[in-house]
């Protein structure tokens, strides 16, 4: 019986930490399904239309609408996929917004607005007796019932007194200094971590009690921790030590001590920024969501997925605009991200001078799309005596294709060449196989590297196995 010279398989492993790996790079491959199977996860898609005219900088879910929060614009849905402009906020830029007590609640210079989640604005309900607009404010709904806003070193607050009502003055105090941390210190977001409040910052995370005039100690001290989540008592976060040239790293702390949980590959992230510096893997404040197991994080060059349970790391997607080439012009940016189940999501992101919000779900199209992938390493085939010739490929399926499946294989010599097509195995060719075959003879070989795409109109095809043979 001939045996595979290759066997490209274990797609649960997802990203490898090295080039040389099993999979260097992994793009919107839905890996957890099943172990050892690899299916195509949904594809970002538009769904705002023309009406973004600014960057989704949040996202935020409240009882019955979606609200898409830029600096300038507020766009509302009621489904997640048909998306309008909501007026009538106060003026000003927006820096930052969240749902709180059933309001929307956002946050000017110095004034604060709520939005009733149906049809009313209270326009600066409140304002703060000092203006601050130098960066971003987070704004935090934390388990202890306050409201808490991130005005760069200094916390402060909005506390429930009576059932909260934005024109009633009664129903709330505001603490306009609840805690001022080191100068030069600015707060990114904020989490809960047991009973303490967590303030993520430009120079580290602080924890707080709540309650003391001063903080602890602050973990992780020399890294720019923008966003994070508290699952099962334990903070992830995300950091970076240089927005240029620093590494991009999933950490996690129980509030005394951290620890790396996984470095983003710099390999994995080519894309470039108006500045020509690498765009790391950096998530803005509202660019993070937990669903499923998984912590799923905005940036530049894609969503980033890592399951917290099985350590897998993978590009889920890239949005509506595709996977943009390395340095190409005009420069992504994304912006929030908000669950609306298990398993999609919305994304915002700007383009240059066009705007959208994203979600997913599968197109159903006819025609079949390529763009989910996985690169393998690098093999060496060839030895001291000669060169190797591929003449067979075997395509292992879990499940048989149906009228949107497909699986495409590529090849290139070494990883600065081009993907040159060894061929394509769809519903039309073999239609109710489990076992595909694609002959093609590829000679002269020492290194390859190979390219498995799988459509992701659907999510039709399950890729089990695919089997190198030589001649």
């Amino acid at each position: 019986m001939k045996k595979p010279i290759i066997t490209i398989k274990n797609w649960n492993d997802g990203i490898s930490n090295s080039p040389l790996g099993l999979f260097p790079k992994m793009v919107g491959m839905d890996v957890d399904y099943l172990s050892g199977v690899a299916r195509p996860n949904p594809k970002l898609q538009k769904v705002s239309g023309t009406v973004m005219t600014k960057l989704a900088n949040w996202i935020i879910r409240g009882n019955t609408n979606y609200f898409g929060v830029c600096d300038l614009q507020i766009a509302k849905s009621t489904d997640a996929s048909t998306w309008t402009d909501l007026t009538s906020f106060g003026a000003g830029a927006i820096l930052g917004g969240a749902f709180w007590k059933g309001f929307l609640i956002i946050t000017h210079a110095a004034n604060v607005d709520a939005f009733d989640d149906n049809a009313t604005w209270s326009n600066a309900f409140t304002t703060f007796a000092t203006s601050y607009s130098t960066t971003n404010v987070p704004v935090f709904p934390s388990a202890d019932g306050k409201l808490y806003f991130g005005r760069g070193n200094v916390v402060a607050s909005l506390t429930e007194v009576t059932t909260f009502a934005p024109g009633t003055g009664g129903s709330f105090t505001r603490t306009d200094t609840a805690l001022t941390l080191p100068t030069g210190v600015i707060i990114q977001d904020f989490e809960d971590l047991g009973s303490d409040l967590v303030i993520m910052t430009n120079k580290g995370v602080y924890t707080w009690d709540r309650e003391s005039a001063t903080y602890n100690i602050p973990i992780d001290a020399g890294a720019s921790v923008r966003c994070g989540k508290t699952i099962n008592n334990i903070l992830y976060y995300i950091s970076s030590r240089s927005t240029n040239t620093g590494v991009t790293s999933l950490n996690a702390t129980n509030g005394s001590t951290a620890k790396l949980i996984k470095e983003i590959p710099g390999y994995v992230i080519d894309y470039k920024n108006s500045a020509g510096y690498g765009a790391y893997a950096i998530p803005k404040q509202g660019g993070l969501i937990y669903q499923n197991n998984k912590l799923k994080f905005a940036t530049n060059f894609g969503v980033f997925s890592y399951d917290i349970i099985k350590g897998t790391l993978v590009i889920d997607g890239f949005s509506s605009n595709g996977e943009l080439a390395n340095g190409a012009s005009p420069y992504l940016t994304t912006g929030g991200m908000c669950a609306v189940d298990d398993t999609n999501y919305l994304l915002g992101w700007q383009l240059n001078t066009t705007y959208g919000i994203d979600k997913t779900s599968y197109p159903n199209s006819a025609t079949l799309s390529y763009t989910a992938y996985a690169d393998t390493g690098v093999y060496t085939i060839g030895t001291e005596y000669g060169n190797r010739t591929i003449g067979e490929c075997e395509i292992v399926l879990y499940k048989p294709l149906t009228t949107r499946g497909g699986v495409k294989l590529q090849y290139r010599t070494n990883t600065d060449a081009s993907w040159t097509d060894i061929g394509e195995v769809s519903y039309s060719t073999h239609p109710n196989k489990l076992i595909a075959k694609i002959t093609k003879t590829i000679p002269d070989l020492v290194n390859v590297q190979f390219r498995v795409l799988i459509d992701t109109n659907s999510n039709a095809t399950h890729l089990k196995d695919i089997n190198i043979y030589g001649q």
